[in-house]
């Protein structure tokens, strides 16, 4: 192949990586993409899904099995039940496969009372209408009493990336398909999902690398139970993951497991 010719594909390919992300307008305040972002190595295979979610637009809602009085049921049921337009698990859970690993509240309902080590916090449904509808708070800018008396939603997840824009982990050895919860520089919820796994370092440093404008994000879950769906009335996206070190290491799972808690959205 003639040298400048191979280096106009080069500089094109280059030039179209740095345009950023094009999204897919699925309703107002609600867009999506498939996107296959810089800094990923060679052998990847799979993109990352991810919904943009105006919170102006669209509330945030937590529903339980340990709440709800019902058993765990794969997403598709959850969003059907419930009405959702899209959802992500709310969390990692307890051996009871009910219990949130860190505290959730959602409203007067308490899923999990106990406030674990982890240092992020997912709000909605706020008591005073002069803040954000939905946000992600680090606990250790903001104590956790004044979380407590400004929302009446509250989901305690693992820190990803602490705002402004920090990435939390270090290098290691262990992977996984990741479903994560990020919020931008505008203020726009991210459910986020990528079949490939990824140390959560690397995942990180993609994902703080894009034209996303990610400012903060936490951990949902990882491996077969990562669920991801949206289902608008000209759209409908499935997908779930696999991979998990010392778990599950195959890409063998094509269907969404049962899950005890769910975070959904509903049109305001």
């Amino acid at each position: 192949m003639n040298v400048f010719v191979l280096l106009g594909i080069v500089s094109m390919f280059s030039a179209q990586s740095l345009l950023g992300i094009e999204w897919q307008t699925l309703q107002p305040g609600l867009s999506y993409t498939e996107a296959f972002l810089l800094g990923q190595d060679s052998e990847t295979e799979y993109p990352f899904h991810i919904l943009k979610i105006d919170p102006e637009n669209y509330s945030f809602h937590i529903v339980s099995c340990k709440t709800n009085s019902e058993p765990l049921k794969p997403i598709e049921e959850w969003c059907e039940s419930e009405d959702f337009i899209a959802a992500v698990n709310a969390g990692m859970f307890q051996p009871d496969y009910n219990t949130n690993v860190g505290y959730m509240r959602m409203g007067e309902v308490i899923n999990n009372p106990a406030m674990n080590h982890y240092q992020s916090v997912f709000v909605t449904n706020p008591k005073n209408t002069d803040l954000p509808n939905a946000q992600i708070i680090d606990l250790d800018d903001q104590s956790f009493a004044s979380v407590k008396a400004q929302y009446k939603t509250i989901v305690q997840n693992l820190r990803l990336i602490k705002k402004r824009g920090e990435n939390r982990w270090s290098p290691q050895a262990n992977k996984w398909t990741e479903v994560a919860l990020a919020e931008d520089n505008e203020g726009n919820i991210l459910f986020i999902l990528t079949r490939q796994p990824y140390t959560m370092y690397k995942f990180n440093e993609i994902l703080l690398r894009s034209q996303l404008g990610i400012v903060a994000m936490q951990h949902l879950e990882g491996g077969p139970e990562a669920s991801f769906l949206i289902r608008t009335e000209a759209f409908h996206l499935l997908e779930v993951g696999s991979y998990e070190s010392d778990f599950n290491e195959n890409d063998n799972n094509l269907k969404a497991w049962s899950i005890p808690n769910v975070l959904g959205i509903r049109k305001r």
